[in-house]
């Protein structure tokens, strides 16, 4: 068996999940020249004397066919995009919960910086919608499921057949380190003629900003999270 890893590298502090610092990434199992599984794997890391990372034990798989992926502030809880829904899984307890969230095709779910809160993109292919939700995150106290408490549409950017006009959400929603502010990468199609953006907006939805203004020359790029 053979572990490749290929996409999606992340830190996470999992100090209160009763390790320290792991590295998670999604990756691929390979047998006999053959992948018999996909998926989150994550590793133990430690820092040698000179602040190098080290791998101290063999990557554990963690979630299954995992589209994208995010890490709860505190290290304790994954969100995750798998086969069109949304899941939450506790690292402590072992539980999923399925979450039922408003926006159609959710994807790229990420914690908002105080854990409380789950922005994520979705796709209304009907109604030629991309838009950014925040749903509120609750839990049951009994079962430790998680569910959607309430959500808001705080961004939405209508688009059309590409050549025929429309703005795509490509990338995002991130927040700010802050919690403040959400932002996400946009196409912009006017006809054939074809310009990028990354669009910053307040955490509920006003006060949009484009952070590129002289967009007409700038390159292909994906925003890709703050720092």
């Amino acid at each position: 068996m053979e572990i490749q890893a290929h996409a999606a590298f992340r830190w996470v502090d999992a100090g209160a999940a009763g390790a320290d610092w792991q590295v998670a990434f999604i990756g691929e199992r390979w047998d006999a020249g053959e992948i018999v599984s996909s998926g989150v794997y994550v590793a133990p890391v430690a820092f040698d004397q000179n602040g190098t990372p080290v791998l101290t034990g063999a990557p554990a798989l963690i979630a299954e066919d995992v589209i994208d992926y995010h890490f709860s502030p505190d290290g304790t809880l994954m969100v995750y995009e798998q086969m069109g829904a949304l899941f939450i899984l506790d690292l402590l307890s072992g539980n999923t919960s399925m979450l039922t969230v408003g926006g159609l095709e959710p994807t790229t779910p990420q914690f908002s910086p105080n854990g409380l809160q789950l922005p994520y993109q979705s796709r209304d292919r009907d109604a030629g919608v991309d838009g950014i939700h925040v749903a509120d995150l609750g839990v049951e106290p009994v079962t430790g499921d998680f569910f959607i408490v309430g959500e808001s549409r705080v961004a939405s950017e209508h688009y059309r057949r590409k050549g025929a006009g429309g703005t795509y959400i490509t990338s995002g929603p991130y927040w700010s380190p802050t919690g403040n502010y959400l932002a996400y990468g946009v196409e912009n199609w006017a006809g054939f003629d074809v310009t990028w953006a990354v669009i910053r907006i307040a955490a509920d939805g006003s006060n949009p900003t484009n952070l590129i203004p002289d967009d007409g020359g700038a390159p292909l790029l994906h925003a890709r999270g703050w720092r």
